[in-house]
This record gives C-alpha cells, sequence and structure tokens, in this order.
C-alpha cells in the first residue's frame, strides 16, 4: 500500500498532539492538539483524508493500545513505536509534545521507526493478570520484610536450623507469644497480612492458568505447582511461573513497507516471574 499522508500523535491521558508529513512535502506540518476521545479520533481521520492513505504512528506508553485498534478498524495503518528505538541528535534535549508529534511524523515517512508488538486483546488481559500477580508478590514481600523487622526490632530471632518462611518456620511464628497484649495484636495482623497476600497470589495463578487453557491458543503454562497458600509444594525461591508463546511468525511490517524484527518478537519466553 503506498501511504500519501504519514501522521505522527503526541499521545497523553486527555489530548493528543497532532502532526502530518505529507509524501511529496519538504517537512512534517503541526496541525495542533485535539482531545483523546474516539469522537476526536474518528473526527480527525476525517479531516485527513481518505482512511487507507493515512498512517499513524505513536510511541508505546500507559495510554495502551485503544488508539491503534480504533484506527485500525476506521481502515487506516498504524504502528506503535517503541519510545527507547526513536532516532535521536546528539544534544537533542528538548522535548515537547508537538516537536514529538512533528518528529515521529518524519521519521514515519523515512522509514526509521522500529514497531513493538500489540498484544490481542486477549493476550493483553493476560498481561494484566501477569502484572496484578507480580504486583501481589512485591506486596508479599514488603509484608514478611515488616514482620521480621518487627521481630528483630523485639530481639526475636528463629533458632538455629529454620530457614525463613518454611513450614518450620511459620510454626514458629504461630508459637511466639508476648506479655504485651498490644504487640501480640501486631504479630497477629502481620501474619494475616502474609497470609491475605499468599490467597491473593493462588487466586491469581489460579485465574491465569484457566484463562491461558481458554483463550490464548499457542502459549502453555511449565513448571506449575499446586499451592496450599502457604508455600506448601513450592521448591524455592528459584520456582518460576513461565509462559512459553510459539509465534509462527516473528517478523513484522516497518514503518518503511519492509519486514522486520519486533521488539518483542522473541519466540521464547514471554512472561517469566519468580515465584515468591
Amino acid at each position: 500500500m503506498k501511504y500519501t499522508t504519514f501522521v505522527g500523535l503526541g499521545v497523553h491521558k486527555d489530548s493528543i498532539a497532532v502532526a502530518v508529513a505529507r509524501r511529496n512535502d519538504k517537512d512534517a506540518e503541526e496541525l495542533g492538539v485535539t482531545p483523546n476521545s474516539p469522537q476526536a479520533i474518528a473526527k480527525l481521520v476525517r479531516k485527513l483524508g481518505e482512511p487507507k492513505s493515512l498512517r499513524f504512528c505513536y510511541e508505546a506508553g500507559p495510554c495502551g493500545y485503544g488508539i491503534y485498534r480504533q484506527l485500525i478498524a476506521m481502515g487506516s495503518s498504524c504502528m506503535v513505536i517503541a519510545p527507547s528505538l526513536v532516532p535521536r541528535k546528539p544534544g537533542e534535549r528538548v522535548k515537547t509534545d508537538r516537536r514529538d508529534a512533528k518528529k515521529l511524523a518524519r521519521l514515519l515517512r523515512s522509514g526509521d521507526l522500529t514497531p513493538v508488538r500489540v498484544p490481542d486483546e486477549h493476550k493483553e488481559a493476560l498481561r494484566d493478570l501477569l502484572r496484578a500477580r507480580e504486583d501481589a508478590c512485591q506486596d508479599l514481600l514488603r509484608k514478611r520484610h515488616q514482620l521480621g523487622k518487627f521481630l528483630m526490632r523485639l530481639g526475636v530471632m528463629p533458632p538455629d536450623g529454620i530457614k525463613a518462611w518454611t513450614d518450620r518456620h511459620r510454626r514458629w511464628l504461630q508459637s511466639i507469644r508476648f506479655d504485651e497484649p498490644a504487640q501480640q495484636t501486631v504479630l497477629a495482623e502481620y501474619l494475616h497480612a502474609v497470609e491475605e497476600v499468599e490467597s491473593r497470589i493462588e487466586r491469581l495463578e489460579r485465574e491465569i492458568a484457566a484463562y491461558v487453557e481458554a483463550f490464548c491458543i499457542g502459549f502453555r503454562c511449565r513448571g506449575w505447582r499446586a499451592s496450599d497458600g502457604h508455600g506448601n509444594g513450592f521448591r524455592g525461591k528459584r520456582d518460576r511461573f513461565r509462559l512459553d508463546y510459539h509465534d509462527q511468525s516473528s517478523r513484522a511490517v516497518g514503518s518503511n513497507g519492509r519486514s522486520c524484527h519486533h521488539v518483542t518478537g522473541r519466540r521464547s519466553v514471554v512472561a517469566q516471574h519468580r515465584r515468591c
């Protein structure tokens, strides 16, 4: 497809800076700022001309892939760009939305941008589940550290030969008694907080396994082991939850129309999370 209009978008939460580089023009042209809403994006496409002649791009970021999917559905071409791989001149430090949009439009026309892999809705939902599990693992680490520092502050140390967060360690924690009722309450609350986060991790892992089996053809779980919510059944800190994606095509079309590798186009592990 021979595109005639190349559009760079500086996407933010509430607004989008727009710049256009036409095939026969010398430099890109700023079109101003439009609201970040589906209605405003549809109006922009109608204003620029025939959707099939338009090629859009914007940098990957917290606003996700909604704009990409809307533009594709309207018949235009769109690329989500890896921000770290956008060419930059030495000493180029001034960065504004309008300037970024103009630069993206110009580089899109010259074919110097590198796309990222855009997941479909199912894989994006799976990614959200994995991120929620990672957040829960970080919460668990914080809760365990809070409990450990509380006990260390009071001079309560586990007996020799007991490794942290094994069954023996948990039984020892349950057996601790303080003379002060307030300190006993703090211990119980810390233990309860740890157990709550462990239960959340277990629920998320069940949802991940079920989601992969139901929706994600091409994915498979490796090293999946059951847990009772207290760490039993895990082999230790080196246990990993892995998802392998077997992609039939690890290549994509770049901004210049030629075949190129995606930034995330590896055929190996797409998600690998250390167990807590």
